[in-house]
């Protein structure tokens, strides 16, 4: 019973997965880029509570989180991002790259701030910049036709939630063995 039930899941992914996606350079760099990408996200979200024990702001923390300014900002970040995507004259390459490369900054930036006003700003531009996320599946499509864009948007999808999982405790490990407080610093690395 157990073993036709497990063939015919076997079954079913193979029919719906695509290896003929993984014969496109450009898809599986972006599949790469997807892996680290989006763990130095989720190492900032997770580790700053981290951040604001080590430099003793948390009676400002407490008034207003400042996780609570990456979500908030995060969602006009998508939208804006989307209009600036949507304009005739700007490529939507652009603005996924520009945003990505602002973030990747954003994240070295960070272990310099030690005040709460910088922390925001910094939280602030994170959230905004990581709007980039909503123009995924414009960019997944361009570099796969449209007819394979499910199966390659959902590989994308895979990436982040590996990367997601395992940033954060690697980062944490990292520092650990480092013996460096921060596992931010190190989360950057990823």
């Amino acid at each position: 019973m157990w073993a036709i039930t497990v063939s015919w899941l076997i079954m079913r992914v193979k029919k719906g997965f695509e290896y003929c996606l993984f014969t496109n350079r450009m898809f599986v760099a972006f599949v790469f880029w997807a892996l680290f990408a989006y763990s130095s996200f989720v190492i900032s979200f997770i580790h700053l509570p981290e951040i604001v024990n080590l430099y003793n702001l948390l009676e400002q923390t407490d008034v207003f989180p400042l996780t609570s300014i990456i979500a908030i900002v995060h969602i006009f970040g998508k939208v804006i991002l989307g209009v600036i995507a949507d304009l005739p004259c700007i490529s939507v390459w652009n603005v996924f790259l520009l945003a990505s490369f602002v973030l990747v900054l954003i994240f070295l930036i960070l272990p310099l701030m030690h005040m709460y006003t910088g922390l925001v700003v910094i939280c602030t531009l994170t959230g905004f910049s990581s709007g980039y996320f909503s123009l995924m599946p414009i960019v997944t499509e361009d570099l796969v036709d449209i007819e394979h864009l499910a199966n390659a948007y959902g590989i994308i999808i895979c990436a982040n939630g590996i990367s997601a999982l395992l940033g954060p405790p690697f980062a944490g490990k990292l520092s650990e063995v480092l013996r460096v407080h921060s596992a931010y610093r190190y989360g950057v690395l990823c």
